[in-house]
């Protein structure tokens, strides 16, 4: 992103097998400059006095000096989908499953300035994009499914929630002296805009750029204006592929599984035979028989599809679908009969992630208003109704029953950033903290004796663990480094032994290189002219 006096780029970048980091280049340099401390970092935005940064990880907001320090943390923000920073010190938040939010530059509880629309399907509000009097803004509305002929750029207000619809399009929006900017099909397109009456007018112009890299998941194209005219954006050809590859214990790698694809989330059977999987950007559920090296397509519909989860005898498949067109709800694929049951509907996202060994119980991520509000929620087939197993104000996710059902790994945001602990299950309030700088996605090995996660996105740790009451909690090793795809999912065989990764090795796109348009008002008027 270009910062608004059009002097220097921010951009996450990562070199060879390593963590991605945020890196600063003035404009008129060439050697980009690392900023230590940025670990994991993304969606970055500048200050508009082009001084500090702004940027995603660890399940925080966090700003940094462009010449570097330690970064600040803002406020925790899961699950975070871009940001703006106005002259008053207010910055915008958008989220998945939420109105766009705003919270002070200085730190604070962030507040809600739009409402989702339930009337339009409204499941998120996302990319804001302050307008030049600081007071309304651009953003991204809808239901944002795989039938994405609801979504449209609308404009909101800092003083009202006011959601007026714009133009219809599936990307991030800017403005720039008089045009909106956003992209449609890879493409750039200007819309004529008057920011004082907050009408548009005509057509929308393609612009002669190359194609703009677009990330399908959250719907964000990678290009940005400073305020003198210059742009940036990224190069691209569509998603990009991953590869699921077997690690050894030791971080040597053993093989992989299947062809590239962009995969998103992964779930092992417990006999380590089948792997279910998402594949991004529309999100379909497919199982891969490891042994046969069979192929097998679980889900087909318009909707989007995630987080599958095998039931412990290995024969359903629980995942998260938003086929009614509002929230994401629990559905059960059996695997023996091909048929597929709704589990549970309400009005809230649910996001399943473990389900217990006695085949009793699912835990899910429980999404609701609001940054910090992701709770865990669990299922019972006793009486098919939904439980709250933890809410409270900070972000808990990632829930995983232990081998005995009696134990749940868990993280939260309580001492940002997300940290690991384990808890009883029926819950009791007790707790315990595993992680001691960050933790996510805990899987177990299968006799509960270890456990396993991620640090900051970077490395995989084990911990051993001995489930009394008090829990007695050893000292964490760290096993390997971790070089993820396009989402940090993995999962573990039950001796512990083997993990596999969604890994970027099986990227083989290379870079994408970064592109300068100096004096883009004077493409824009010639675009015009031609049109006309």
């Amino acid at each position: 992103m270009i910062s608004p006096d059009g002097k220097k780029i921010v951009f996450s970048a990562a070199l060879g097998t390593a963590v991605r980091t945020l890196w600063v280049r003035t404009i008129d340099s060439s050697a980009p400059r690392q900023l230590n401390g940025t670990e994991g970092a993304g969606h970055p935005f500048w200050s508009p006095d082009s001084r500090y940064i702004a940027f995603y990880a660890d399940g925080s907001l966090k700003k940094v000096h462009f010449s570097g320090g330690a970064p600040v943390v803002i406020c925790a923000s899961d699950p975070y989908r871009g940001g703006d920073w106005s002259r008053d010190g207010t910055i915008l938040i958008g989220y998945n499953g939420s109105g766009v939010l705003k919270v002070s530059s200085a730190g604070g509880t962030p507040v809600p300035v739009t409402s989702l629309d339930e009337t339009q399907r409204d499941t998120t509000h996302r990319f804001p994009s302050f307008l030049p009097d600081g007071k309304h803004f651009l953003f991204l509305a809808g239901p944002h499914t795989a039938d994405n002929t609801l979504d449209v750029i609308c404009v909101g207000s800092m003083d009202t929630k006011m959601r007026k619809p714009l133009i219809h399009a599936t990307s991030n929006a800017a403005y720039y002296d008089g045009w909106i900017l956003f992209v449609r099909d890879q493409i750039l397109m200007a819309q004529r805009f008057d920011a004082k009456t907050l009408e548009t007018s005509g057509d929308p112009i393609a612009l002669p750029e190359q194609r703009i890299e677009f990330d399908g998941i959250t719907g964000r194209a990678i290009f940005s204006i400073a305020t003198d005219g210059t742009l940036v954006y990224e190069t691209g050809e569509g998603l990009r592929q991953t590869q699921l590859t077997w690690v050894e214990r030791s971080g040597k790698t053993l093989q992989t599984i299947g062809e590239p694809q962009p995969f998103g989330q992964v779930s092992l059977s417990n006999d380590g035979r089948y792997v279910a999987y998402s594949l991004l950007p529309r999100q379909s559920i497919w199982m891969y028989d490891i042994g046969r090296g069979i192929t097998t397509r679980i889900t087909n519909s318009k909707s989007r599809d995630s987080a599958p989860i095998w039931s412990p005898d290995g024969t359903k498949i629980v995942f998260s679908s938003n086929r009614t067109g509002h929230a994401y709800d629990l559905y059960v694929y059996d695997t023996r009969t091909a048929a597929e049951e709704l589990l549970l509907a309400s009005d809230k996202d649910k996001i399943p992630t473990s389900w217990s060994p006695d085949g009793q119980y699912i835990l899910y991520n429980l999404l609701s208003l609001g940054p910090n509000r992701v709770d865990i929620g669990y299922f019972s087939f006793a009486d098919h109704k939904a439980h709250v197993y933890l809410a409270t104000p900070f972000v808990e996710v990632g829930a995983r029953f232990s081998p005995d059902g009696k134990w749940v790994a868990y993280s939260s945001s309580e001492s940002p950033p997300l940290q690991l602990y384990i808890a009883p299950f029926p819950p009791t309030g007790a707790k315990w903290q595993v992680s001691s700088r960050s933790g996510g996605t805990p899987h177990w090995r299968g006799d509960g004796k270890e456990l396993y996660y991620y640090s900051a996105a970077t490395k995989i740790l084990a911990v051993p663990i001995h489930l009394s009451t008090p829990p007695e909690i050893g000292q964490t090793v760290t096993l390997f480094d971790v070089h993820f795809g396009l989402t940090p999912t993995w999962d573990v065989t039950a001796d512990g032994q083997r993990f596999l990764i969604n890994s970027r090795g099986g990227d083989t796109a290379g870079p994408a290189p970064l592109t300068l348009v100096q004096h883009f008002d004077t493409e824009l008027r010639e675009a015009e002219e031609k049109r006309d």
